[in-house]
């Protein structure tokens, strides 16, 4: 032990081969090197301490066995601010191996800074520049690399690696941070900026060859990643108020991409399987997306920009692919996959807009675009694809306007495009091989068509107001075309 007030000592200790210097000006300090446990190879303490009431603690041991030339543990501890604490633990279990190496720089006021290595090749950077952060690193088995430097005020971080070549660096500013990586297995990668107040980053990584990477400019915000498996990818970007991102990546080789810039917002991406790739871009206030993939190359693509607006993704099978771009407020997109090769495609502008798609079954493909600009109205999408090879088109715009169609056979074709006010259109096909067209303009007009049969053609056109269109196909081969542009108020049944 060494303290003193205006002490200044510089020399070398040697305890079993070991080196010990310090250095200290100003003062009081307090020093404690501890280095007996060193049984193979030699231990090295550098200390050096400036300004005044700083406190250092080393203590570095190691297994028998190398040369008594090994270097196996290396402190460098640098205080040049005052009132600073840092605490060095370091053991090597195979002397002759790589050493542990731990650096510590604390040129601010009031920090705490500790690291532990335990095991071979492990290194540890603490740089803290500002005043009153705590940063701790805890190290253990082989080549891990963790780097530190929070700039701020009583920011926090806590790094935990296991196993071997795992890296990770944080870099936070900023007021009452926190933010803590935990790493176990091989060769996975954290990196962490942060910046704003009162924010949390969270990272967990459970694998091999996991890369997470995390950039939050945010106040009172959180980023959560959690990653189990391997060369799984995951990037997060927010910059927000009162908002949230989580990650959780299960399998093998999944990507999640996350950008967002809003308030009082949420972002949850869960992704089980190999190969799924998920983008969301959210922009706006009081919005949240959630994405859902399990299964193998799945891809979801989201993009939202408004307010009080939410949609979801559910995924469950293999190469199913959504898209969705939502400039609203006051909306919604709801899209489930459950099967393989499912595509599905919605854009939604406007307010009061909700699109539901649900597709169960294989290679069916949806695509819907909707436009909702009356304020107080609603438009509302339905699209059920229960079977498989179904293809359903709406686009769809006004005020007050719905359609629903639902596709449980095979190979069936809907295509509905209305535009108007205070419109309807319901298509059932229950059959297959079946196609149904409806066109539909003006206001207050309505179509039903139901095909359980195999193989019929149905259109029906109607503008003005208030026609109504009403098509059954039961039977098989059947056409049918109803054309009401010109009447107002017409009622016309087909039954084939």
């Amino acid at each position: 032990m060494v303290s003193g007030a205006a002490l200044t000592l510089s020399g070398g200790v040697f305890a079993n081969n070991s080196e010990s210097t310090i250095d200290q000006y100003g003062g009081p300090h307090h020093v404690e090197v501890d280095q007996t446990g060193t049984q193979g190879g030699k231990s090295i303490s550098d200390i050096d301490q400036y300004n005044t009431e700083n406190s250092a603690k080393v203590k570095q041991g190691s297994s028998p066995g190398g040369s008594q030339h090994d270097v196996v543990n290396h402190s460098y501890i640098e205080q040049t601010g005052e009132k600073n604490e840092a605490s060095v633990g370091q053991y090597n279990t195979h002397p002759g191996a790589a050493p542990n190496k731990s650096k510590i720089v604390q040129p601010g006021n009031r920090n705490y800074a500790s690291a532990y290595q335990e095991g071979w090749g492990n290194e540890s950077g603490i740089l803290q520049t500002g005043r009153g952060n705590d940063a701790h690193v805890y190290q253990f088995g082989t080549n891990n690399y963790s780097w530190v430097y929070q700039g701020g005020r009583k920011g926090y971080v806590y790094v935990h690696q296991g196993g071997c070549c795992n890296k990770s660096s944080v870099e936070q500013y900023g007021y009452d941070n926190e933010t803590y990586v935990i790493q176990y297995g091989h060769d996975n990668n954290s990196e962490v900026y942060q910046d704003g107040a009162k924010s949390y980053v969270s990272v967990g990584q459970h694998g091999t060859g996991n890369y997470s990477y995390v950039d939050q400019l945010a106040y009172g915000s959180a980023v959560s990643v959690y990653q189990d498996g391997t060369y799984n990818n995951s990037n997060v970007d927010q910059v927000a108020k009162a908002s949230s991102v989580s990650v959780t990546q299960y399998g093998h080789y999944n990507v999640s991409d996350v950008t967002q810039i809003t308030g009082l917002a949420e972002v949850v991406v869960k992704q089980g399987g190999t190969g799924n790739h998920s983008y969301v871009g959210q922009f706006g206030v009081i919005e949240s997306v959630y994405v859902t993939q399990y299964g193998n190359d799945n891809g979801s693509i989201v993009k939202q920009v408004g307010e009080y607006a939410g949609i979801s993704v559910y995924q469950d099978g293999n190469h199913n692919r959504s898209a969705i771009l939502e400039l609203a407020a006051l909306a919604g997109v709801n899209v489930v996959q459950v099967g393989n090769r499912n595509k599905s495609l919605v854009g939604q502008l406007g307010s009061g807009a909700l699109v539901n798609v649900a597709q169960i079954g294989h290679r069916n493909e949806s695509v819907v675009g909707q436009y909702n600009g009356y304020s107080g109205d609603f438009g509302l999408v339905n699209v059920a694809q229960l079977g498989s090879d179904n293809g359903s088109l709406v686009l769809q715009a006004g005020g007050d306007t719905a359609t629903f169609v639902e596709q449980s056979g095979n190979h069936n074709t809907s295509k509905v495009v209305q535009a108007g006010d205070s419109l309807l259109v319901k298509v059932n096909q229950s059959g297959n091989w079946n196609d149904s067209y409806v066109e539909q303009f003006g206001y207050g007009n309505t179509a039903y068509v139901t095909q359980s049969g195999h193989s019929n053609y149905s259109a029906v056109y109607q503008d003005l107001a208030g026609n109504t269109a009403d098509v059954t196909q039961s039977t098989n081969n059947n056409n049918s075309v109803v054309n009401q542009t010109a009447t107002v108020g017409s009622f016309i049944v087909v039954t084939q």
